[in-house]
């Protein structure tokens, strides 16, 4: 199915909101800037009490979900997909964190390559972070990140893994498909991507490039540290569930770091406790 790149693609654009205002929303702000008309918004808001983002939607002419308290990442995409396919839509799912900054051509760009790479079923962005690129990686950890744009347009598309924000989606893609729901937010990107992988969907990274803002390099008070290498903690163990070896290694080591970190071994602790009671024991590798 060839198609040429003038042809305009609509774009759906999910946007999910965590504890903050859309008005203060980078995501948010970039969409309201956009001079395309070739694309519609759904927000599904996860916060915890009301940031008037309700009201903020209907200003905009955009679709509101959510507003019943942190539901997780996967639950909020599956509720925005459902929501789209319900309502006969068609095109394209963009995914977008609510602290991502677009260029003001973003949608039209991205309807562009749409259109372009329409063999394509997931088109992958570069997301930069400090003057670094950060998504999309390589899937192992030894020199997981890339020095230029030119070289992560060049590496084959199965060694790639991303973050979900500015993924654009073919929506027949979840013709079939949902995102597993008991993964609350940590590796929802990692279990798409490796399951568009096995059912042979065709990934392209294009060059549009966005800027990333992760609190992530921040030292968090130690009771947040842990409430959040819980969820990590719980989500990888399903993440990895057919790989325990790769769970112990990679949720070991961040356990270690956050316990010297933060002079505690509470993290080990919790490591140990949440694997007895995910059943990790009674898993083989």
């Amino acid at each position: 199915d060839e198609r040429g790149s003038k042809e305009i693609i609509v774009i759906h654009a999910i946007v999910v909101t965590y504890n903050v205002c859309c008005f203060d929303s980078k995501t948010c702000q970039s969409l309201a800037k956009q001079t395309s008309h070739d694309f519609d918004v759904v927000v599904y808001d996860n916060s915890v009490r009301d940031f008037g983002n309700q009201e903020f939607c209907d200003n905009h002419g955009w679709i509101f979900l959510g507003g019943a308290g942190n539901k997780g990442l996967s639950v909020a995409y599956n509720a925005a997909i459902d929501f789209l396919c319900q309502d006969g839509a068609s095109g394209w799912i963009c995914l977008l964190d609510d602290d991502t900054s677009l260029p003001e051509n973003f949608m039209q760009r991205m309807s562009e390559y749409s259109a372009a790479n329409y063999s394509s079923d997931i088109l992958l962005p570069i997301l930069w972070q400090s003057g670094k690129i950060i998504s999309p990686c390589r899937i192992q950890r030894k020199n997981r990140y890339f020095s230029s744009i030119e070289e992560c347009l060049n590496t084959k598309p199965y060694e790639l893994q991303a973050f979900n924000s500015c993924m654009t989606i073919k929506m027949s893609a979840f013709a079939d498909y949902r995102y597993d729901e008991r993964i609350f937010l940590d590796g929802v990107d990692h279990a798409f991507l490796r399951d568009m992988k096995s059912k042979g969907k065709l990934i392209t990274v294009v060059p549009i490039e966005c800027e990333q803002r992760f609190s992530g390099g921040e030292k968090a008070p130690k009771n947040a540290a842990i409430s959040r290498f819980r969820i990590y903690s719980k989500d990888s163990l399903i993440l990895h569930e057919k790989e325990i070896c790769r769970y112990w290694a990679i949720v070991g080591r961040r356990a270690l770091h956050l316990s010297l970190m933060y002079r505690t071994p509470i993290f080990i602790w919790y490591l140990f406790a949440d694997s007895k009671r995910g059943g990790i024991q009674n898993k083989t590798t």
